[in-house]
């Protein structure tokens, strides 16, 4: 039985770069940092070889981001302007409290924001944007009377 998502791994172009974005102007705290290589690495990841940094995330009322910069395989980069409607992950979710102050502080760090905050019908505001290798980002804020099953229901 599944209970749970443990973390979201983004292979990333440069860790400090990286880190930097999700720990300093997303505030999350960094739970390790490791090398990951061996036989064991090279199973559970199906290469070969591998020898990898990685650096896991963490938020204070949960949550995971796992960070992992490759030093002996070439990655390619994400598919440029990925489209919601596009095959595979389109975005990351982070929910938050108090939206606007979380909107005006990204904005004053120097953030694109990909618009302003968003008032949903099925009582969430949100907004969005991308870190430094484009992977799209979504922040959500549940609102009095949040139902997420009411996404799921038409119109009669």
């Amino acid at each position: 039985m599944f209970v749970g998502v443990s973390h979201t791994a983004i292979c990333v172009s440069d860790m400090e770069q990286s880190i930097a974005f999700y720990r300093d102007i997303l505030g999350m705290r960094i739970v390790s940092d490791v090398l990951l290589e061996g036989p064991r690495v090279d199973k559970i990841e199906g290469i070969r070889g591998m020898k990898a940094r990685s650096v896991r995330l963490a938020l204070d009322e949960g949550g995971e981001i796992q960070l992992i910069q490759h030093f002996n395989h070439k990655g390619k980069p994400a598919a440029v302007n990925l489209q919601q409607y596009d095959i595979g992950i389109v975005h990351i979710c982070f929910t938050v409290k108090n939206i606007n102050e979380i909107y005006n502080r990204l904005r004053e760090k120097g953030v694109v924001l990909n618009c302003t905050v968003q008032e949903n019908p099925f009582k969430f505001r949100s907004f969005s944007f991308k870190d430094p290798d484009e992977v799209e980002l979504e922040v959500m804020e549940f609102m009095t009377g949040y139902d997420g099953r009411a996404v799921l229901k038409t119109k009669d």
